[in-house]
Formats: structure tokens, sequence, C-alpha cells
């Protein structure tokens, strides 16, 4: 993490997240994928670097899955709210329940046209996400990328989410 750490952080915040699934679905006999599929994100960000800065949304994610399990394709769409509590309450009035609260500090470092984001999930795990752009436009590049990084990670799993990690705690 020292290759990491010599680089400039672009980005720190605080983002609160909670998960909210339909009253209606039971979980019970399902994948934590097919669970967070189903649920809608209420964030609340704050930021801290390079500006002071707060914003709530609601995001719903698509992701395409292949047959193995892996996330090949996401997508999202975002509504920006005025306040989190505003978007709780409009779930719950919609009929949707939390299932889990993640709380996070977010680091973005750049390199060129790498940009890292070190996730560090409160009483949980350290992630790391990349994010596709012009350059590195597909899975196998970003994964070329990391591994160029000689960074001490775990590669088991490329796509493991944060969201699944704690879903498995509560289970």
């Amino acid at each position: 993490m020292q290759n990491i750490r010599k680089q400039r952080i672009s980005i720190c915040r605080k983002i609160f997240t909670g998960r909210y699934i339909p009253n209606t679905i039971n979980i019970k006999n399902m994948s934590e994928r097919d669970i967070l599929s189903k649920a809608i994100i209420l964030r609340n960000v704050e930021g801290y670097i390079p500006n002071k800065y707060r914003e709530s949304k609601l995001t719903y994610k698509k992701k395409e899955i292949d047959q193995e399990g892996n996330i090949v394709k996401q997508s999202k769409v975002d509504c920006k709210i005025i306040d989190s509590n505003d978007g709780k309450k409009f779930l719950e009035a919609i009929d949707y329940k939390a299932i889990m609260q993640i709380k996070e500090f977010d680091y973005l470092y750049k390199k060129n046209e790498l940009q890292i984001c070190i996730k560090d999930v409160l009483n949980g795990d350290k992630l790391i996400e990349i994010e596709e752009n012009e350059q590195l436009d597909t899975i196998d590049k970003i994964k070329q990328e990391l591994e160029r990084l000689n960074l001490p990670v775990d590669t088991n799993d490329y796509f493991i989410k944060k969201a699944e990690i704690e879903l498995r705690k509560i289970l």
C-alpha cells in the first residue's frame, strides 16, 4: 500500500449507506447478489477533500451477471434528494425495509489514467475499487494494471462487493 500512499489523495469522503428492499420479498433462499439486485441504496455522502460538501441520493444498480456469478456489466440510476431522512421516509412509505447499514471512508488516489478508491469499511474490511475509463475500458485491462502495481491484494474475487460481505454477516 506504500505505492498508493505516495500518491496524492484527490478525494476523501465519509459515506453512510442503507440498503432497502421491498417488504414482500422473502430473502430466505436468495443469494446475496439476488437480494442486492432488488435493493435501493440510500446514500449520505460528506466530502472533506478537495472541498467540504454534503449530498444525499437514492441509487438503483442494475447488474449483468455471468453464469459463474461474476458481474460483467453494471449501470446505475441516481436520484438526488435534499435530505437522507426524507429518502428513508419515502422508502418506508412505498413499503421498503432496511436490511443493512454501511459506514465507510473513501480515499481516492490517482496515478496517470488509473484511479484507485480505497474503501475503509467501519468494523469491516479495506477494499479497492477501480472504475473503468477511456484507457482502462475492460475488466482485463483493469486487472493487468492492478497486477502491474504489485499491491498485496487478494485476487480470488475481483468482483467482491462490500454490500455482499456485510449482508453475509447478518444472514
